[in-house]
């Protein structure tokens, strides 16, 4: 059986049409929250995504770091190769981030490219200068080296997101548990 991966959407990937279209299937969701974040406005000009979508004008998240702010949205159930569908759905003002959500589940979602996110010390780190880790612990799956880990914002904690460079497995985990 295939692993899950998790996805926090906030727009048109909970359309049950999109997600026919994008993933062969309406996918399982459940309601959840992002805090910190609040809803912008991206202007879409990809034909197909317009197509598909019907709408011009998408919303995009963007980070506040103020707990007052809260994104409603669901979370899908998909599979890796669903997951990379999502990532070919989705215009390149968008980048797919981890994120700790309200329940504590980890899951990913579609922030603005190229905007600083902010760190639970509240500093910012631009997309450019993010640290990057290497894990101690081989890649449970293959063996491989386990790299390129980002700080994320995860709540109250930090969270890093790993992937084998052999296989591709990726794991969210946190740096102080």
């Amino acid at each position: 059986m295939s692993r899950i991966e998790h996805l926090f959407s906030y727009g048109t990937l909970r359309l049950p049409h999109v997600q026919r279209e994008t993933f062969g299937a309406e996918l399982p969701t459940a309601p959840d929250a992002l805090v910190g974040w609040r809803i912008g406005v991206l202007r879409i000009t990809d034909a197909a995504v317009l197509a598909l979508s019907g709408e011009a004008e998408h919303p995009i998240l963007e980070p506040t770091g103020d707990p007052d702010d809260r994104v409603e949205g669901s979370v899908l159930q998909l599979t890796p190769s669903q997951l990379a569908a999502a990532d070919r759905y989705e215009v390149d003002d968008y980048v797919r981030e981890p994120v700790a959500l309200e329940s504590g589940l980890d899951a990913w979602v579609y922030v603005a490219a190229g905007s600083a996110r902010a760190r639970s010390d509240g500093m910012e780190v631009d997309e450019g200068d993010e640290p990057r880790f290497t894990s101690p612990d081989p890649c449970p799956q293959c063996g491989g080296v386990l790299d390129g880990g980002v700080l994320a914002p995860g709540g109250n904690a930090l969270t890093i997101t790993l992937r084998c460079l052999s296989c591709g497995y990726s794991a969210l985990v946190d740096p102080f548990a």
